[in-house]
Formats: C-alpha cells, structure tokens, sequence
C-alpha cells in the first residue's frame, strides 16, 4: 500500500492509494481563547470557537518552516504508519536540506521501502500523461503561500522557467482582515474568522473597473452583502457564521457585518499585485512570463503550453476566477493559439488524485521513486 501525503501550506490531504479520496487536515497547530491546544484535524471537530484562534503553520511560503509542528501532525494522519511505500510533496523549487530531512523522516523513522518526494505540480503532470497521452502542460498551483506557475515540457518540469507570485489565499486573507478592520469592527485578531468571510463572500469581477462603475452608480448596492458573525450563544455554544439570507432576521446577540466592494476587490489584487505595493506582474502574467521563457520564440512550444493550463488548489474555488483567467490569457495569446484552461472538479484535492492514480501505475512509480536500499547506501537525491 502506497501512502499519499499532499503536504500543502494550508492543509494536507493524506490517504492511501486505495481509497477514492484524501482526508484533509489542517496544516497547522492551534490554540483557542481558553488555551486549549488543537493538532491538525482535531481542527475539525464542530463547536470549536475560532474567535482569537491562534495558529502556528508548519508550512510556510512553500516550505516546512517548523519540523517540531509538522511532525506533530504527521502523526496524527490515520494509515501512514501502516504503509510499505509513500509520495509526499514539497515545493516546486524544494530546498536540498528540506528534502533531505523530509527523506530521513520517511526512511529512518517512518522505515518506508520506497518514497517519492515530488512537487503537487508534477504528479498532476503525471496524471495529464497517463489521463490524456499529453506530456507538455503548464500547471498553476493557488495555494494559500503564494501562486507557482509550473510549465511542463515533454513529461519533465523546466525548473527555470518556473515563477511564482507573492499572493495566496495568505495574502488576500490578511488584506480582507486589514479593510474590514479599517471600515467596519477590528478584526485583526480573527484570522480564522476572515478566512471563513474570504471563501464564502469574495469573488473575482471580471472587469474591475465596469464592477466597481456599477458599485458606484448603485450606491454599493449592486454587491452588497451581510455576514452574521460567528458567536457563542447560551445553551448552543459556539455558532458558526453565515451569510444572511434575504428575509431572514437576526437575534439580539448576533452581529452583522455589511460587505460591499472589498468583496472584489480584495481578490483583485492577484491580478494586480500593485494595489498593495508589491512590484511583481498580475496572475495572467506570470502564466505569459513562464510560457515565454520556455518556448524563446518557439511558436510550437508556445501552441503546446497554451492548449494545457490547469489550475489547481484552493484559489481557484473564488467565483469568477476562472472565467477572468480565461479571458486575461486570451488577451495574452497570440491570436492564432487556442488557450485551454482545465479546472479539476476539486482543485484541492487534485494533486493527491494524481499521486494516487500514479501510484496504482507501479512500473512508473518504480521507476522513479527512491528505494530505502538506495537512500541508505546513496543517500538524498
């Protein structure tokens, strides 16, 4: 049995290759108002206050910054001590000491016969080969450190043309935190909160200056919504937030939080890095500067990248992100090159589908994966 563990900054999705889908856990540990402490997916477990919740990640920027945290959660994940074989990700431009110990853990303490330390991006490489017969694609993982753009020439990663943009759902979490603090009740200690407000209440316009014309033009109507923030109520204990409905009332004890363009805006920012001063290229062209930098002029290379970019991980969920992407690149494109976006049906879990479908294919996944004979006499690679 082979185990697949998608080490991502915001959760893990742990399974072996026998089941039809991962669990997903938390990649962090926390502590509650109370003081009591939280590992992985204990995080889970309903009722948990998240007001003043304080987190310690073990990944960040795509790479473990705490080995003490994320060993912790490692064992915790039901089945990994079971298993004979593993494939656990790490970053697409990994660092070798990172790597290294991420190996000694596998085989020294774990006692795996095999392991494969790969990036999410290449296993869905992998999985494009092995679904579609395609060996070149370029695979644009949003994830919650940052967003890698990561092309894919002839079934290999081409590590130098490999970009990455200093916006994740990090990012757009700690903006929102910062304008709702600002405009309405300060909630600069309420990540958890605002993660839950981002996900249910941001979405991407698709043209920014016609939404925000139209927001103006309404008085703010036209993208107004209400949150009821999360609160403990006697006799219920801690209640959940949620959007208001139309219609609906609201107790005396609940809070409402109103939402009008920060709703757009805040994702904005993906597409221009610049709002907050940051000096790097929007989404769109970080694809174009990665594409360019393999093909150099070479329309064919160009034409095979173009017709495969796929996006996975959890920013790809916000509403419109997909159709604005779509219409950015074309924009981009020559205009002769077809530009076909893929979404899996759950970008979250698509890496960990990947692994798993590779590592059911046991020729390939042996042939690439590094045994404990050869980690002991060799060591790292």
């Amino acid at each position: 049995m082979t185990f697949i563990l998608d080490n991502g900054s915001w959760t893990i999705k742990a399974g072996n290759s026998l089941g039809d889908n991962p669990v997903q856990v938390q990649n962090c540990i926390a502590r509650t108002r109370n003081r009591k402490v939280y590992i992985g997916a204990e995080l889970s477990e309903p009722g948990i206050d998240l007001g003043g919740l304080v987190t310690r990640r073990a990944v960040e920027r795509g790479q473990v910054a705490s080995w003490e945290c994320e060993r912790a959660i490692w064992d915790t994940l039901n089945g990994l001590r079971d298993a004979e074989s593993m494939i656990v990700t790490e970053g697409p431009i990994g660092l070798s000491a990172v790597g290294a110990t991420i190996d000694q853990i596998i085989f020294e303490e774990y006692e795996m016969k095999e392991c494969l330390r790969t990036s999410t991006a290449s296993l869905v490489g992998e999985a494009i080969q092995m679904e579609k017969g395609r060996d070149s694609a370029v695979i644009v993982d949003c994830g919650y450190g940052a967003t890698t753009v990561v092309p894919i020439l002839n079934g290999k990663v081409v590590r130098s043309a490999i970009r990455r943009l200093d916006i994740g759902g990090k990012v757009l979490r700690n903006y929102l935190k910062e304008t709702i603090s600002y405009r309405h009740y300060n909630m600069m200690d309420e990540s958890a909160i605002v993660n839950e407000i981002k996900d249910s209440a941001c979405y991407v316009a698709l043209n920014f200056a016609d939404e925000l014309e139209r927001w103006r033009a309404t008085d703010g109507g036209s993208c107004v919504l209400e949150y009821v923030l999360p609160h403990v109520r006697t006799g219920r204990g801690y209640v959940s937030g949620r959007i208001l409905q139309q219609g609906e009332k609201v107790s005396d004890d609940e809070q409402v939080l109103r939402l009008t363009n920060e709703r757009f805006s805040v994702p904005e920012i993906l597409f221009r890095p610049s709002d907050i001063g940051l000096q790097q290229a929007g989404l769109p062209e970080v694809v174009m500067q990665a594409v360019e930098a393999v093909s150099q002029g070479d329309d064919d290379i160009r034409a095979l990248l173009y017709t495969h970019v796929e996006f996975i991980g959890g920013g790809t969920l916000l509403k419109g992100f997909t159709d604005r992407m779509r219409i950015e690149l074309r924009k981009l494109a020559p205009a002769d090159i077809e530009v076909g976006l893929v979404v899996a049906d759950d970008p979250i879990i698509r890496g960990w589908q990947s692994g798993s479908l590779l590592a059911r294919n046991k020729p390939r996944f042996n042939s690439i994966a590094l045994s404990r004979e050869d980690y002991f006499e060799r060591g790292s690679r």
